[in-house]
């Protein structure tokens, strides 16, 4: 969870770099909240077709976290 608010909060200061690698370690460490921000993060930068792959990981990795959070 330190890995995902850190990335979260790089994020906020425009500090994607960073903020991708806080995340991916994070993912990692099995957190899917994290592959959700990562997703949102690659999306912000273009990267859609990434930022997909991530959700579909995330879903497949723990279904019921990742639709929890958005009902």
């Amino acid at each position: 969870q330190h890995e995902r608010l850190l990335g979260r909060v790089l994020v906020e200061q425009a500090r994607y770099g960073e903020a991708e690698v806080a995340l991916r370690r994070a993912v990692e460490l099995g957190d899917a909240d994290a592959a959700v921000a990562l997703a949102d993060l690659l999306r912000r930068q273009g990267r859609h077709e990434e930022a997909l792959e991530r959700l579909r990981e995330a879903v497949l990795a723990r279904p019921a976290d990742v639709f929890a959070r958005r009902s």
